[in-house]
């Protein structure tokens, strides 16, 4: 909605004012797109992190957290669950 309103010079609270459910309606749609680009964020993670210890396994290093979080491209993604449980199966999956 700030983008909104800056781009139309009007304050955000005009806006809201005046259109309540044109303004709700464009902040559900963008909340929609962010975690859109948040669940392709954190699923990109999970296939960095099997292939991270696949290659990990393949140099005969243990894929520790920390040395596959050095191969991965957004290494601040385990701090989400699914890619910490992507980390638990891409070890369990793989003989050591």
């Amino acid at each position: 909605m700030k983008e909104i309103a800056k781009e139309l010079a009007i304050d955000q609270r005009t806006l809201s004012k005046h259109f309540p459910e044109l303004c709700q309606a464009i902040s559900a749609k963008y909340r929609n797109y962010r975690a859109k680009i948040s669940r392709k964020n954190i699923e990109a993670s999970c296939q960095e992190v099997k292939q991270a210890v696949s290659t990990l396994i393949q140099k005969g290093e243990y894929p520790s957290e920390a040395r596959v979080s050095q191969l991965i491209s957004q290494p601040g993604n385990f701090r989400y669950k699914q890619v910490r449980i992507a980390l638990k199966k891409a070890k369990s999956e793989i003989s050591f």
